[in-house]
């Protein structure tokens, strides 16, 4: 678990999620004042972007009084203005606010074109500001309080939509954007399952449209649902496609980890690391089959995942285990690949190159 201590923004093309965890017993240091939070920024030479909420009075008291606690962070043009926008989510812990919080914070163009047309008009409005996110931050309820925030074009309008979700809950929300910087109110998608993880991209035909990938867990066991569709992966009432894993899944990434031009999608579930390519044909607008998945035993108990190019070649997955050691898994060759077809009861397929023990962290 991991608990959210506070945001930073540090410069314009970056946000800096500082995170607490894994959990231990050791003692806590004591987060922070506003002002000692200034003055480091001021000295490390970062900005603290303050928030002017607008909203309903509950929601705005909320914000005000400290009385909702973030927990994720995501960003997206919402205005198509060319500046990335700012989303936060909230919940509840001083029962002012009875429902889930979305925060927006519009990008500031003025901080990356200090003399053009925005930036002009700050001036003749004495409100330049060249902080990379503008202060004012409209609230947006939810039914839920969302634990998972995924920001793209997911109903094929050309506008970026955002999706919204509660751990726990068998609800995904979604919010339509109209390429203005306003979002419709939330639409709700019913699940198959209890929702545990939320990650969305382009995985599977390569037209530019996310598709939606879900960790659910439910009585008939944990599965993956990809929601994918050639006119946005929202923008209708099919169902998802349902992938069972062999254990609930406890990160999720995506990347291009075997040389194939569209990303597959990497799952860690118990002791078990999946890698689910899209499904065949899927670009000639012939699909057929199911997405396939390779897997992989893990010699150890893991707790997180991540993509990258850690040794100049392909994607490696890094896998933290649960002792804190970290693991380098090496990209399998074509030869020794063994995709699977899902139908059901998936199977082990042997795969080559052991994960690579480095330093303890």
């Amino acid at each position: 678990m991991h608990s959210l201590r506070f945001i930073k923004l540090i410069d314009i093309f970056s946000l800096c999620l500082v995170l607490i965890g894994p959990m231990s017993s050791s003692p806590i240091t004591p987060l922070a004042t506003a002002d000692e939070m200034r003055s480091e920024a001021a000295t490390a030479g970062d900005q603290i972007i303050a928030a002017h909420y607008t909203g309903r009075a509950d929601q705005v008291a909320a914000l005000n009084i400290s009385a909702a606690r973030p927990l994720s962070l995501t960003a997206a043009d919402l205005d198509e203005d060319g500046i990335l926008d700012v989303i936060a989510d909230y919940t509840s812990i001083g029962g002012v606010a009875q429902s889930g919080l979305l925060s927006l914070q519009r990008g500031n163009a003025a901080a990356i074109y200090p003399y053009g047309d925005v930036a002009h008009a700050q001036r003749a409005a004495g409100t330049f500001t060249d902080a990379p996110v503008l202060p004012e931050a409209v609230l947006i309820g939810l039914a839920e309080t969302p634990n998972f925030l995924a920001a793209s074009d997911f109903d094929g309008d050309g506008h970026a939509d955002m999706l919204a979700g509660a751990a726990g809950s068998r609800t995904l929300y979604l919010l339509q954007g109209d390429g203005h910087g306003e979002l419709a109110p939330a639409r709700p998608i019913a699940l198959p399952g209890q929702l545990s993880g939320l990650i969305a991209g382009e995985f599977d035909a390569p037209d530019g449209l996310a598709e939606v990938l879900v960790a659910l867990d439910g009585p008939d066991g944990s599965q993956l649902a990809i929601f994918a569709s050639p006119q946005g992966a929202l923008a209708n009432a099919n169902p998802p496609t349902l992938i069972s894993l062999p254990a609930p899944a406890l990160d999720m990434t995506l990347g291009h980890f075997t040389g194939d031009p569209r990303p597959a999608f990497a799952v860690l579930a118990g002791d078990q690391l999946l890698l689910v390519h899209g499904r065949p044909n899927v670009a000639s607008g012939t699909t057929n089959g199911l997405p396939t998945v390779e897997m992989r035993r893990l010699p150890f108990q893991a707790v997180a995942l991540v993509a990258g190019n850690f040794r100049g070649a392909e994607l490696d997955r890094a896998i933290l285990a649960r002792d804190g050691q970290l693991f380098l898994t090496r990209p399998a060759t074509a030869a020794s690949r063994s995709a699977l077809a899902l139908s059901g009861v998936m199977r082990q397929s042997a795969v080559d190159g052991r994960p690579t023990l480095l330093p303890r962290l």
